[in-house]
């Protein structure tokens, strides 16, 4: 994976999203070269939170690591940090 949407933090990595709510499957695509942010494909729709619950539940479970919404909770765009884990660790796993 491109690490222009990581960055190292102090415990942890922030991660840079782009969501795409409603779609047919849950799917993890490449990174935009425009916006330097991964874009995601989510299931849910962008209503109650039930897109925002995917995205951390599916990347808990594909990383195995806590993460958590910093910014963007209303956005397509969002700031996400994943705890203790490294950047390389993070572009092996996605």
């Amino acid at each position: 994976m491109d690490a222009a949407a990581l960055t190292q933090s102090k415990n942890g990595v922030k991660l840079e999203v782009n969501v795409n709510p409603n779609s047919n499957e849950f799917r993890i695509q490449k990174v935009n070269p425009w916006t330097d942010r991964l874009e995601i494909k989510l299931e849910s729709p962008p209503e109650d939170g039930k897109a925002n619950k995917e995205l951390l539940n599916k990347l808990e479970e594909i990383l195995g690591k806590p993460v958590k919404i910093l910014r963007g909770g209303k956005s397509r765009k969002k700031t996400l940090k994943i705890k203790d884990i490294t950047v390389r660790e993070v572009g092996e796993q996605l």
